[in-house]
């Protein structure tokens, strides 16, 4: 489901992308140059805390902490949509780029979850003695 555009396009490659509070900004890599905002304040409902990029898909993921929600950009066609509803307190996002995954921490319930990329197919993964999980990490190629 489609809810909005992006008003501002993205850096030139390489990039970095980070949560600025309600904001999403960018580094250009090549010039140190922080570009203008990749997401603008009024397209969010709150504070965006995590982010993650799947660069072979040029789309760009993060938490809206308070529409309880992670969303993703299409970084070409600038489309935001919903990927999951129903989320607690997201302070990480990983992505398998290789297996098409998103997987997220959710230190409000003390679990880990995940999905397919398009939010397919979620479940839990860990919810049993996991306190406070906050950044997480996958290796798509290893394992």
């Amino acid at each position: 489901m489609i809810i909005y555009s992006l008003l501002c396009p993205a850096c030139d490659p390489p990039c970095l992308y980070f949560s600025a509070g309600r904001v999403i900004k960018s580094i250009e890599l090549s010039s140190n140059k922080i570009t203008s905002n990749v997401t603008e304040p009024q397209l969010h409902d709150g504070r965006v805390l995590a982010v993650a990029v799947d660069v072979e898909e040029k789309t760009l993921y993060f938490s809206d902490q308070f529409s309880r929600t992670i969303k993703r950009i299409d970084l070409q066609s600038n489309k935001i949509e919903i990927v999951a509803s129903e989320v607690g307190h997201c302070e990480g996002i990983a992505i398998d780029w290789v297996h098409k995954y998103i997987y997220w921490t959710d230190n409000e319930n003390d679990r880990i979850e995940m999905s397919r990329v398009n939010g397919s197919d979620r479940k839990v993964l860990f919810d049993k003695d996991v306190q406070n999980p906050r950044g997480i990490i996958v290796d798509p190629v290893h394992g």
